[in-house]
């Protein structure tokens, strides 16, 4: 059943944590094009705990990127606006770890230079992070890994040293664009796993991108369902599942019951045939 359930981020603003919360208000997003123009988002507003674990899911090409694009920064909206904590985004937000679909990876560079790259363009000292970033890699499994090559490391490796990379100078936001989607199922769940334990113990905002309802099931404290384009929001579904959560959550009723109501909502999408 679809649900109407989503604050407005101004009357919600006194009911959250500060710090690194995000509030988006009212954001649209028009783009020009040779075609004419497009209207990707329309006026989508939603407020996030700090802390909280969201996940956005929602037909392909609705607007999801283009959102997580605003929040970060990247993209400029046509309206609205989008504060974290009590800092304005209108401009690129540097306190934030962002992790794409590919992972980026400099091929020159070892596992634990490509977490330390991050350190470097931000201009800290290096000597002062690599042991937090081995610390990282350790809480992936990757330890062992710190000196291969992106070469000689398989795609969930190469993934998992991507999310370090994001982490490393311990942002308060985490963005994730469909992090896992060129992945197997089996590396998906395995990565999701880690990501999940890294996230508890770390408590960071997370807004995450993803077609997949079981990862966003398995990951999230609540999953925002988006409409086609142009974007809005049309459920907004609590995940009430006891954390930390195993693998083996995926087998239970109260987990598959919240799947369904997602997949419901997606489904009452489609147009019939």
């Amino acid at each position: 059943m679809l649900m109407n359930a989503v604050q407005t981020a101004a009357g919600a603003r006194d009911r959250i944590d500060p710090g690194n919360a995000i509030i988006i208000e009212r954001v649209s997003k028009t783009f020009e094009t040779r075609g004419g123009t497009v209207k990707a988002i329309d006026e989508v507003s939603l407020a996030l705990r700090g802390g909280e674990f969201v996940s956005i899911v929602g037909p392909s090409g609705c607007g999801k990127s283009t959102l997580l694009g605003i929040v970060a920064g990247l993209t400029r909206p046509s309206a609205g606006s989008v504060t974290i904590g009590s800092t304005a985004v209108n401009g690129p937000y540097e306190r934030a770890g962002i992790v794409f679909q590919k992972d980026l990876l400099m091929e020159w560079r070892t596992a634990l230079d490509n977490v330390l790259l991050q350190i470097e363009l931000r201009g800290l000292a290096r000597k002062h992070y690599v042991s937090r970033a081995l610390d990282l890699l350790a809480k992936v499994s990757l330890r062992d890994f710190a000196n291969k090559y992106p070469r000689e490391l398989s795609g969930g490796m190469r993934q998992r040293v991507a999310i370090c990379r994001a982490l490393i100078h311990d942002p308060p936001v985490l963005l994730m664009d469909e992090p896992f989607g060129a992945l197997d199922a089996l590396t998906r769940d395995e990565i999701s796993v880690d990501l999940s334990k890294v996230c508890d113990e770390t408590g960071k905002t997370v807004v995450f991108i993803t077609h997949s309802i079981a990862e966003a099931v398995h990951l999230s404290d609540r999953i925002i369902v988006m409409s086609p384009r142009p974007a809005t929001i049309l459920a907004d579904i609590a995940v009430d599942l006891p954390r930390p959560r195993r693998i083996e959550v995926r087998d239970t009723p109260e987990f598959g019951a919240i799947a369904q109501r997602v997949r419901a909502s997606l489904t009452a999408l489609q147009p019939r045939r």
